[in-house]
């Protein structure tokens, strides 16, 4: 029989006979082969709430024991929740790409992708536009990061295909070595944290069992709480999966998990509650003809996948930012923005389109700063800092800078206006506290710099996920 396998070929000959002699001393290598080509499809079911602050819940105040000065408290707003389902189908293609000095990377093609969430009983349906369906995806250190290669990204559109147990980090919970069925093992914690969504965790880490093997294909269990952060914000996993790994092949098959998640309120994002079941299928593929070379083209520099693309509600600007930036409000007079920080706002900006000037008329800057320097009076504050600059090749920025203070605490506000010569306008004000400044420094200009107009002929409301009530 060996020698019949062996005509057939060299390399199925010696899979074969190692995978024979491994079982043969009753252990399993349980170390992953990468795949060049495989197909995907993520399931996703996610059961629970939101949470916003709220309102306190009563007027009921608590002392302190005495050794604390007895001391009344307010009683502490709980949070509102709001009820959540989220149910996600992702189906597509996988081409690893060669190691970049160790990072593992591919691109994807999305075949189909599909989701639909609720919050507060309003549908999101959020979809991939079709000349974003090629994504390079790339795993540096702890992160992993997506970038279509058609373009920039929407904040949906991330959201939609960052799903937690991403394919090319499943095989961290491998021992990495051969084992006997009923071996255990711990997972580090930070080797973990990625695949659950975490950017850090403070547990030990999750523990694993080799359950079975049955004709070929071994049954590992996994379980354990996570304790860490998710952008900065305190969260905390529990955690059940089950994952199978063809022992000849040496590919993961399946990963199946449920878990329960906790994450704090912070202030740029709600906070949440929820359990959610997701489940990875795997299966080796042939290169479809969306992943050809011709198809994908070269891979430029990864840095581009920083940007995503924000649409204002009526199309009349697209903007270009990092992912720092939150678009926390958006209506068509005003988009208010957040940058983050671990979990921290730095600064909060709120971006409005203005009426169009007849071309070449500019605003001067002697008008604009005597403006602003009239707005912060009623704030009780005084201008700092004016200057005129460009931005790019035709816009012509006005900043003024404000200093005050709001509740005994130290801010700053920071003007712009941007126009360019065919009349088009926008005005931002940015807000933030003293201590944030150094943090802050060029910051506005940075993302201001992504703004373009965008002409009246092609100026269609932005294609929002289709919400029902």
């Amino acid at each position: 029989m060996k020698l019949q396998v062996f005509f057939l070929g060299s390399g199925i000959f010696l899979t074969t006979l190692s995978a024979f002699n491994t079982a043969w001393a009753g252990k399993y290598l349980l170390q992953h082969r990468p795949t060049p080509t495989q197909s995907a499809h993520v399931q996703l079911e996610v059961r629970g709430h939101l949470l916003i602050d709220g309102k306190p819940a009563s007027k009921t105040a608590s002392k302190t024991p005495a050794s604390e000065g007895g001391v009344e408290k307010a009683a502490q707003p709980e949070p509102k929740k709001l009820p959540l389902t989220i149910d996600g189908d992702l189906k597509y293609g996988q081409r690893l790409l060669p190691d970049n000095q160790g990072r593992r990377s591919a691109v994807r093609h999305y075949k189909e992708n599909h989701a639909k969430v609720t919050v507060d009983g309003r549908l999101f349906q959020p979809q991939l536009q079709d000349q974003h369906r090629l994504i390079h995806v790339d795993v540096e250190g702890e992160r992993v990061r997506f970038r279509s290669l058609r373009g920039p990204l929407s904040r949906e559109e991330l959201d939609l295909v960052e799903v937690q147990a991403d394919p090319l980090l499943l095989h961290r919970l491998l021992p990495g070595e051969e084992v006997e069925v009923g071996a255990e093992w711990t997972i580090d914690g930070a080797a973990a944290a990625p695949i659950f969504g975490l950017d850090a965790t403070y547990s030990a880490g999750l523990q694993a069992e080799l359950k079975e093997v049955k004709q070929g294909v071994a049954r590992i269990l996994i379980h354990g709480p996570l304790d860490g952060a998710s952008e900065g914000v305190p969260s905390r996993i529990d955690c059940q999966a089950e994952l199978t790994f063809n022992v000849a092949t040496r590919q993961i098959l399946m990963f199946d998990l449920e878990f329960s998640e906790q994450r704090s309120i912070s202030g740029g994002q709600p906070g949440i509650e929820a359990k959610s079941h997701l489940r990875v299928t795997l299966r080796d593929a042939p290169v479809p003809a969306e992943l050809q070379d011709d198809a994908i083209g070269k891979i430029g520099d990864v840095g581009s996948a920083e940007l995503l693309r924000y649409r204002a509600p009526k199309g009349e600007f697209v903007l270009m930012h990092r992912p720092q930036w939150r678009v926390v409000a958006d209506s068509p007079k005003q988009s208010t923005l957040r940058l983050l920080e671990s979990g921290d706002v730095i600064a909060q900006g709120n971006l409005s389109k203005l009426p169009k000037l007849p071309a070449g008329e500019q605003l001067t800057l002697e008008v604009f700063a005597e403006d602003v320097r009239k707005t912060l009076e009623k704030l009780e504050g005084e201008v700092a800092q004016v200057e005129e600059s460009t931005l790019g090749a035709d816009l012509r920025v006005l900043r003024v800078i404000g200093l005050g203070k709001v509740q005994d605490i130290d801010v700053q506000w920071v003007y712009l206006h941007l126009s360019d010569d065919h009349g088009n306008r926008v005005s931002c004000v940015f807000t933030l506290e003293k201590k944030q400044v150094e943090k802050f420094e060029g910051e506005d200009l940075a993302l201001l710099g992504g703004l373009e107009f965008v002409t009246e002929a092609a100026q269609k409301p932005a294609q929002k996920e289709r919400v029902q009530k």
